[in-house]
């Protein structure tokens, strides 16, 4: 990334929790900074992996390091095209002519989505810069979020209204969710999405009650003991 704040491709370190950047011929390239203001970064849908190695296309300019994109040269295996950009762009005008432009953002600024919460609780935060400001860009109503949980199943969360491009999420999170998920968010009518990595603690469940036993037959009462009859008295023996 570029470490120059005033260089016109040095805006990462301006932009929210998402850069994703798609050049010509759709391959895409994710760049993660080590800023803390990105906090998630996706290609295709899915988080980006750190141990993983990617396949990065750019502009021989910035794969040299110009406008000090440094890293670039810490790349390895590199293979150089051959193409111009702007004949690479004629051959891709041509070959999918028709174009529709796509629409949805590539970034977005998050602020105070949690990366650990517990299931069941409410979670509350930001979305702004939903919306392009270029030409024909459609302007965004609603964003729907959903769970997706680690075995792929996802679990519709609601969706809030859109207002200038930004929106506030309020949501709860599934009680049934543990261990490692994403809170996906889908701008409409753009298509923007946002992917948040979370981490959820599995809810306490309730003791189930146990039942009560049946209770025992009563004993039965001792039979009272019959009184002694008293003694008769002794008669008292006559004087001689």
């Amino acid at each position: 990334m570029s470490t120059n704040p005033l260089a016109p491709l040095g805006t990462l370190r301006t932009l929210g929790t998402l850069f994703l950047l798609r050049p010509i011929r759709r391959r895409v390239v994710a760049i993660l900074s080590d800023l803390p203001q990105v906090a998630s970064v996706a290609v295709d849908g899915e988080l980006l992996d750190p141990a993983k190695e990617y396949r990065v296309g750019t502009f021989s300019f910035l794969a040299q390091g110009g406008d000090n994109f440094t890293v670039f040269r810490e790349g390895t295996n590199t293979r150089e095209s051959g193409l111009v950009d702007r004949d690479a762009w004629i051959d891709y005008i041509r070959a999918n002519n028709p174009l529709s432009p796509s629409f949805d953002r590539r970034s977005v600024q998050v602020q105070g989505a949690p990366t650990a919460v517990k299931a069941g609780d409410p979670v509350s935060f930001t979305v702004s810069k939903l919306d392009l400001t270029s030409l024909g860009s459609p302007v965004n109503t609603t964003l729907a979020a959903s769970f997706l949980a680690s075995d792929g199943t996802s679990t519709p969360l609601g969706s809030v209204p859109v207002s200038g491009g930004s929106a506030t999420v309020n949501l709860t999170v599934p009680t049934t969710a543990s261990g490692q998920g994403r809170i996906v968010l889908a701008a409409a009518p753009s298509s923007t999405t946002v992917t948040l990595p979370v981490t959820v603690e599995a809810a306490t469940q309730p003791e189930e009650p146990t039942e009560p036993g049946k209770p025992g037959k009563p004993e039965k009462p001792e039979k009272p003991v019959k009184p002694v009859k008293p003694e008769k008295p002794v008669k008292p023996i006559k004087p001689a």
